[in-house]
């Protein structure tokens, strides 16, 4: 089955269409209001009216009889600009009040006036009557009546209103004549409004969409300002920074690249090294042979651990690496992971210290945490000063956490370059005598993992003084 591409279409054709559809729309819901509402709307509303003064009319005469009523009947009539003829039930005119500068459609001539007497004797009741005057094309609405009043003298009276309507259908013909003119107008400001709008917005959109493209092709070094406070302003932003920390990362993965070549190579040279001098030289020297074997042993494990370092925090950061949380004794483990470092008390005349107020249970991944702490007491020791003094300190914290201390007496780390210490391979002191400090990952693993257990931490530092890195753990018995 063939796939037809639809066609394409700009972003400022869209707005175009989109602002200019609204305004067709609201246009063609006035021209349809004006044209099929607005008469029988206004008929309507003029007939409600009427219908509620003509009862005021019936009401006051009947109450208060015609005598009576003259200043209510004559308020009524300028008010309303209505014209009331009252007469007695031979047909003739008791009082008339006219609230028109002209003479209404009712005494226009006699005629009109007695079918309109008669109409009442017909309906009895004050039903309204619409009545066209052909010869000034005017439209009145007039209700005719018999009234019966007690008051002074007694009888019934023919009881005729009247009022003018307002040419509807010839304003409706004006008003949309106007509606013509004024919907081009709105048309024409439609368009150029949509024009300017578009090109405003597409035209930092594709600011952007260049920009985009010489990154696609390499080009790092593009900065897209777009002068405009609102969601583009902000893309725009996002994508500079974007593009700097794409840079940041390609310089990273150099350095990646020359770290892990240098790591490699240098355990690589040596079991060739020692490997072709077993093969050549001293293969038949049993001492000489084990001693060079043992380096060859050791440079594949430090090989090994490079490799599982990396594949480690892959998957940590990955998600990939579930935890298997338990409850243990994180006192006696920190204790046990000193002792491995005994040696070094001996020969290179370090002193190792732990401070802690009692035994701790915690609730956490065993395996993972003697990880954290291998890898900070290490990086301790491979950045260690004159003074060589390393403490591990163990503290409650709160309610629910305890908080372990790794404090060294080294040359310590500049302020600039603390927050980056986190960063996978980042060496902040390559360039200085602190050596030893690998390939970066240490730090890297022991974020991903503290992270993995929802664990705070950080690290002080002052140089010449040495660095503190610290964490927190859950208590086991609150979390079980």
């Amino acid at each position: 089955m063939m796939k037809f591409n639809k066609p394409r279409v700009s972003i400022k054709t869209k707005i175009w269409f989109a602002i200019l559809g609204t305004v067709v729309c609201v246009i063609a819901t006035i021209w349809v209001l004006q044209t099929f509402y607005l008469e029988g709307y206004y008929l309507k509303k003029k007939q409600a009216e009427f219908s509620g003064v003509v009862n005021s009319v019936v009401q006051e005469v009947s109450e208060k009889g015609v005598g009576g009523s003259q200043d209510k009947l004559y308020s009524l009539a300028s008010k309303y600009i209505l014209c009331i003829d009252i007469a007695d039930f031979t047909g003739r005119t008791v009082v008339t009040y006219e609230g028109l500068n002209y003479n209404c459609y009712i005494h226009q001539n006699e005629k009109n006036r007695l079918d309109f007497l008669k109409l009442a004797i017909q309906n009895d009741n004050n039903q309204i009557t619409t009545t066209v005057d052909e010869g000034k094309n005017s439209e009145y609405f007039i209700s005719a009546t018999i009234v019966e009043t007690s008051v002074g003298d007694i009888g019934n009276y023919f009881v005729t209103v009247s009022i003018a309507l307002a040419p509807v259908q010839e304003a409706s013909i004006a008003m949309r004549e106007q509606l013509m003119y004024i919907s081009i107008m709105l048309m024409l400001l439609a368009t150029a409004i949509a024009f300017w709008l578009a090109r405003s917005l597409t035209k930092n959109i594709l600011k952007i969409n260049i920009a985009a493209r010489q990154v696609a092709n390499g080009n790092l070094d593009v900065d897209v300002r777009v002068n405009s406070n609102d969601e583009l302003g902000d893309l725009s932003d996002s994508f500079s920074n974007m593009t700097k920390e794409i840079a940041r990362v390609n310089v990273l993965q150099k350095e990646i690249v020359a770290n892990i070549s240098h790591d490699i190579r240098t355990p690589l040279t040596m079991i060739k090294g020692y490997a072709e001098a077993i093969k050549d030289i001293t293969g038949d020297d049993k001492v000489m042979r084990e001693h060079q074997l043992d380096i060859i042993v050791d440079e594949a494990n430090r090989l090994n651990t490079l490799v599982n370092d990396v594949m480690d925090l892959s998957l940590l950061q990955a998600g990939q690496s579930a935890l298997n949380p338990t409850s243990f004794d994180i006192t006696t483990k920190v204790s046990d992971i000193l002792s491995r470092f005994e040696l070094l008390e001996n020969s290179k005349g370090l002193e190792f210290h732990l401070n802690a107020e009692e035994h701790f249970e915690v609730f956490a991944d065993e395996v993972r945490i003697e990880q954290v702490l291998y890898n900070l007491i290490n990086n301790a020791v491979n950045h260690i000063g004159e003074i060589k003094k390393i403490t591990v300190s163990i503290t409650r914290e709160g309610d629910d956490s305890v908080k372990l201390e790794i404090s060294d007496t080294g040359t310590g780390i500049s302020e600039s370059d603390l927050p980056l210490i986190w960063d996978r391979y980042y060496k902040p002191y390559k360039n200085t005598e602190r050596k030893g400090m690998g390939t970066g990952l240490g730090l890297s693993i022991v974020k991903a993992i503290l992270i993995n257990h929802q664990s705070r931490f950080g690290v002080t530092s002052t140089l010449g003084v040495g660095s503190n890195f610290w964490f927190t753990l859950k208590i086991a018995d609150l979390q079980q």
